[in-house]
């Protein structure tokens, strides 16, 4: 892990460390901190949260916001905090320039205007989590929502070395994936009534947006055509579990919802639904991440032989 953290910071250049607030939360176990991270002249900021009692290298999962919210909003909308409370990972949520990330292709707000380095920053950012904290190395995920989720192709085509798998929710990747030499996991998903996806080809449905998306990082991981499906409703699943190096794609399309992210009860924040608790967009991304480690090899968890069914 250090040998990662190392080579992320080194170059990319000076990383500095400057811890600003930490906050512990006795009632949930968390330790919440705000970190700066200065890097090419520029300082740039992210959320950590940590189980408080930490004993082991954990995985990390990396969350990266929707346009126009706080970390602190995406934090909540997204729900991946019981896995801090549980101790099953350490969560990072980096801050998006004018809360937007420059995702290539004109995309997105400030951040794509500026032309600014998301995809270095958030390597970087992962770096430097790992000089600090007990991080396992070989299970670093990403996750990404709408702007988030661009930036997510954007990042894994760039560095695909260094996530064991990543997860998507309504969005889509502005350029050709550069790098295909290593094989990674994908879970990508959306809902078959998301306007969003529907305007970037009149022509097609959201539906038929998505599947093309899915197709195309098929054909990236050379997957073989069996697939398996099953029903979590309103998510229909559809798992292609024998790719190149053990890798894995899954296509999830939630039946009849639109670009609001999928909860298990709806939070008072933007752009969030309520899914009941089976079919939760963080349960579900978590059950596919969790599956993999080693961000070259992608082995199964445990030496599981399968992807999770569900």
């Amino acid at each position: 892990m250090l040998c990662l953290a190392l080579a992320v910071l080194v170059f990319y250049g000076t990383s500095v460390w400057t811890s600003t607030t930490a906050q512990t939360a006795a009632t949930t176990g968390t330790t919440s901190s705000m970190r700066s991270l200065t890097i090419g002249g520029t300082t740039r900021s992210y959320l950590v949260v940590a189980p408080t009692n930490q004993h082991t290298a954990l995985p990390l999962l990396m969350v990266l916001h929707g346009r126009a919210v706080t970390v602190q909003q995406e934090e909540t909308r997204t729900d991946f905090l019981p896995l801090a409370r549980q101790g099953k990972a350490v969560l990072v949520y980096p801050v998006g320039y004018g809360q937007s990330w420059n995702a290539g292709g004109g995309c997105c707000g400030e951040a794509g205007a500026a032309h600014v380095d998301d995809s270095a920053f958030l390597a970087a950012v992962i770096g430097d989590v790992a000089s600090h904290l007990s991080i396992d190395g070989s299970r670093v995920y990403l996750v990404g929502y709408s702007n988030g989720a661009r930036m997510a192709f954007t990042e894994v085509c760039a560095h695909p070395s260094l996530f064991a798998a990543f997860a998507i929710y309504a969005g889509l990747p502005t350029e050709t994936c550069g790098d295909t030499s290593i094989a990674v996991p994908a879970w990508i998903s959306a809902g078959t009534a998301d306007p969003e996806l529907s305007t970037t080809d009149p022509a097609q449905t959201p539906t038929q947006v998505i599947e093309a998306v899915v197709a195309r990082w098929r054909a990236r991981d050379d997957c073989e055509a069996t697939s398996t499906s099953t029903t979590i409703t309103p998510a229909q699943l559809t798992l292609w579990a024998h790719c190149r190096n053990g890798s894995a794609v899954e296509s999830v399309l939630y039946n009849g919802m639109n670009h609001y992210w999928p909860r298990a009860t709806r939070a008072d924040i933007p752009f969030n639904t309520a899914v009941g608790p089976q079919a939760t967009a963080a349960t579900l991304m978590w059950s596919f991440l969790s599956a993999y480690r080693d961000p070259v090899q992608h082995r199964y968890v445990s030496g599981s032989s399968a992807p999770p069914l569900y």
